[in-house]
């Protein structure tokens, strides 16, 4: 699969998110594709609003790895999150609690 530009994934995950489940949530999770080489970004939660920046977030909360063809899957909601976490398609470091509450903002895993 072709990397993912940061346009791509900008319209995918703003087209997931759910503004009404946001608001009390705030934070940044990093994500870093396995697939591909320096192809890390970062998504913002902040006042009801998803933002997505390429790069690396010194302040991120959790970093999430997976591969570039799992990323666009999650956020077009054809895998299930917690089924691909289960079998090691998605890795978590950081926060936890937080990557719990990005779930609920996307419309993931609708497979």
């Amino acid at each position: 699969m072709a990397v993912l530009t940061i346009e791509q994934i900008r319209e995918v995950i703003t087209g997931s998110f759910q503004v009404d489940k946001s608001t009390g949530i705030e934070g940044i999770a990093q994500f870093s594709l396995r697939d591909a080489v320096d192809q890390s970004w970062a998504l913002q939660i902040k006042d009801q609003q998803v933002s997505v920046e390429q790069g690396t977030d010194p302040n991120a909360a959790v970093t999430i790895s997976m591969t570039s063809q799992d990323c666009l899957q999650l956020f077009e909601g054809k895998l299930d999150p917690a089924k691909a976490f289960m079998q090691g398609r998605i890795k978590l470091t950081g926060n936890l609690a937080f990557a719990m509450k990005l779930i609920s903002l996307f419309n993931l895993g609708q497979s």
